[in-house]
């Protein structure tokens, strides 16, 4: 028998739409907490409504909204307020992604919540934080990507494969919730959290920053050993038009990996830099464009030379290592195929979760939990506030 999750007995408020909080509020979810999506009356998160749609939602919303809850609530009714606020003095946590600002105007921002609940955690996650010259810059990843440096640290700067600065910001919720959660324990108090996306990838680049802030030349695509920079770390095509990745740093793999594929000259040619580098890697990517993929995999796969696939997402999900690891399945209630939720606990377990909820599903079920009667409920609706 599996023991309780880690965050059973725990309650989140949701004011989120989209990707950063929407992620963020998953793993929680999965964690064991009690989310609670509060969404306008109208539209909702409008995620529902982005095809391809399952089940009448959106295969996306489906993805982060595995075992939430939803409430309809109109924000910005004052009785739609004094709600949130019943709402918040019983939860532990509130997560928002507005504009800086918003619910401060709106009458729910920490302070009010504060009023009557002074043990919450309460975390806004934004592109630029709740400060500064870009306060109320309007952005989106890729904004946040450039502005942070990290583009720029490709080579004819490229949009990465995955919302990195929309994600980097959702795990930094995550752990910075958890924190405060923690610290009140010890205080019996709660505090404001500012998660700023654009701060969290500046942050994941201090290696390179270290770099520039110690007087050496700054890092470019053309230095940085992780951008390609050497041809030992880089990616090649091959003769079927697929590539693989070569991540030989460690001279035993490099050296391996050159005389597996006949190229002991190459040995001391591991970090070639400038004009010797570029004729290396042209080399190297004329040797690999010799045969498929599928074929260097066969050769080189069981050899230490770190060198793998490419892969398309098809492919993902058929990848031996994913299906053994359990990485991908099916939720038995709502039949909804989702990535589960990746780290594994000795104790508890955290890869079922239920299906995402219906628009305003559990409205009635919450604020029958918080003492409202059906009369009073059927008011609220009456009146556009759920």
């Amino acid at each position: 028998m599996n023991e309780a999750l880690p965050l059973d007995g725990t309650r989140i408020l949701d004011l989120t739409r989209l990707l950063p909080g929407g992620y963020a509020t998953m793993l929680f979810a999965s964690l064991g907490a009690e989310v609670v999506k509060v969404e306008e009356p109208e539209r909702g998160d409008y995620m529902r409504w982005f095809p391809p749609l399952v089940d009448d939602y959106g295969a996306m919303f489906h993805a982060i909204n595995g075992g939430k809850k939803s409430i309809k609530l109109n924000l910005k009714t004052g009785t739609g307020r004094e709600v949130f606020l019943t709402l918040a003095a019983k939860a532990d946590v509130v997560i928002e992604g507005n504009r800086p600002g918003v619910t401060d105007k709106l009458g729910i921002g920490y302070k009010d919540v504060a009023e009557v609940n002074p043990g919450i955690v309460y975390c806004s996650v934004s592109g630029f934080g709740q400060d500064g010259p870009y306060v109320d810059k309007v952005g989106h990843d890729i904004n946040y990507m450039g502005y942070a440096g990290a583009l720029g640290q490709s080579e004819n700067p490229c949009i990465p494969g995955v919302q990195a600065a929309d994600l980097a910001g959702a795990m930094m919720c995550v752990i910075s919730v958890l924190g405060a959660l923690l610290g009140r324990e010890r205080t019996g108090t709660g505090q404001y959290i500012d998660v700023s996306m654009h701060h969290v990838v500046v942050s994941w680049l201090a290696l390179e920053i270290s770099k520039c802030l110690g007087h050496a030349p700054a890092p470019s695509a053309a230095t940085n050993l992780f951008t390609g920079a050497y041809p030992c770390y880089s990616v090649y095509e091959t003769a079927d038009g697929a590539h693989l990745s070569v991540g030989a740093l460690e001279i035993k793999f490099w050296r391996t990996l050159c005389q597996s594929v006949g190229r002991e000259d190459l040995i001391d040619e591991q970090f070639a830099s400038g004009q010797r580098a570029a004729e290396v890697k042209a080399s190297l990517n004329d040797l690999f464009k010799t045969k498929t993929r599928d074929e260097w995999l066969d050769l080189l796969g069981d050899k230490e030379c770190c060198v793998g696939p490419v892969y398309e997402l098809p492919e993902v999900l058929i990848d031996p290592h994913v299906i053994a690891r359990n990485l991908i399945g099916r939720e038995p209630k709502s039949g909804v195929n989702r990535v589960k939720f990746p780290a594994v606990f000795s104790r508890a377990k955290t890869s079922h979760i239920e299906p995402a909820p219906k628009f305003g599903e559990h409205t009635d079920e919450i604020l029958a939990g918080i003492g409202y009667t059906e009369e009073q409920i059927e008011m609220l609706r009456a009146e556009g506030v759920i």
